[in-house]
């Protein structure tokens, strides 16, 4: 399992998917930051979400309620923004 990450400023969109690229599970956190939204399987609740670490956490434990626990990962990926010439480095 491939899971994909796009962690945004108030937002963590992840998506799971098999050894031959198909979706599987999408997860969203989106309102990081207090009273967030998480989106799982068709379903969602309001849950509180400080930071993105916190929200990492609930993806996690969704994957695994949904029988995707962590070690069933065999990969990760993140999205990178780059900035061009004028942002060359984190900001």
């Amino acid at each position: 399992m491939i899971l994909v990450v796009n962690a945004g400023s108030s937002s963590l969109k992840t998506e799971l998917f098999d050894d031959r690229l198909a979706s599987v599970l999408a997860v969203d956190v989106g309102g990081i930051g207090g009273t967030a939204v998480l989106k799982a399987e068709g379903r969602t609740e309001t849950v509180d979400c400080a930071d993105h670490d916190a929200a990492l956490g609930l993806v996690l434990e969704a994957l695994a309620a949904a029988g995707h626990p962590l070690e069933s990962l065999t990969a990760a990926g993140h999205r990178i923004v780059h900035g061009g010439a004028t942002l060359t480095a984190p900001a």
